[in-house]
């Protein structure tokens, strides 16, 4: 399994993000994820670390309060398998703030205060897919 999500990294164009590995500490229920960044499916599939272009660790937390869907409850992961599986799943997990609007130019110019208040999307893999 992996997330895919353009990025452009050093003029290429990758899409396909692969943990490679994770830790795990049952008793905070925090995971610390290492997120690979690889240029192709194939790639990815290969595992190798070698192949991957970028590296980012990330923090996450509440993966215990993921409800495990009945399709994934059939298919008798181990453990370990399922805990990923839910990782990518908090990884995609939206994280919408609502925060003060940006002032266009001119409002910026004309000094008017801004008092409107709009839905952002804080976390950049949440419109990423399953693949």
């Amino acid at each position: 399994m992996a997330l895919k999500k353009q990025k452009e990294y050093k003029g290429m164009n990758a899409e396909y993000w692969r943990i490679n590995q994770f830790t795990y500490d049952d008793t905070k229920d925090i995971a610390n994820v290492s997120l690979w960044l690889y240029g192709n499916k194939e790639a990815s599939d290969s595992s190798e670390s070698e192949n991957g272009l970028y590296r980012e660790v990330i923090e996450v937390e509440g993966i215990k309060a993921v409800e495990v869907p009945e399709q994934l409850q059939a298919l008798n992961l181990s453990p370990r398998d399922l805990l990923k599986t839910l990782l990518y799943t908090k990884i995609k997990e939206s994280k919408i703030v609502n925060k003060l609007r940006e002032p266009t130019e001119q409002e910026v110019i004309d000094g008017t205060e801004i008092t409107e208040y709009i839905d952002v999307e804080t976390n950049w893999f949440a419109d990423s897919v399953d693949c």
